[in-house]
């Protein structure tokens, strides 16, 4: 079994937005509260904006949407997140990855993503 901490390029650090991806329960949250004290930058938690912008939780919205209304809103978030001019540690939402235009967005030059496991 690999070692779980690997070196960060300094070029990492000073990106524009650092992006957490990995599945459900891989610590984006906790490991990306860490990072976005380490750095002094905000943290934007896409299952906690979620759940403050469409008044309900994840589960909530799967249920009564569909896991195709989750993973749009989802996208939708990270993408937007993405597009924030202030720099920022992202803990994107597990499903995000799928999506191809969220796959474009995080190989931009000012993004730096991290896989977590």
């Amino acid at each position: 079994m690999g070692t779980p901490v690997r070196t960060v390029r300094a070029s990492h650090a000073q990106a524009h937005h650092i992006v957490l991806v990995g599945l459900m329960g891989s610590g984006k949250s906790t490991v990306g509260r860490l990072v976005a004290d380490a750095l002094g930058r905000p943290l934007h938690d896409s299952d906690a904006a979620l759940a403050r912008d469409q008044h309900r939780t994840a589960a909530q919205i799967q249920s009564d949407g569909g896991t195709r209304a989750l993973h749009a809103l989802e996208v939708g978030d990270l993408l937007g997140a993405l597009r924030s001019a202030t720099p920022s540690v992202i803990a994107a939402a597990a499903s995000v990855i799928d999506d191809p235009a969220c796959r474009r967005a995080l190989r931009a030059d000012e993004v730096a993503v991290a896989w977590l496991r």
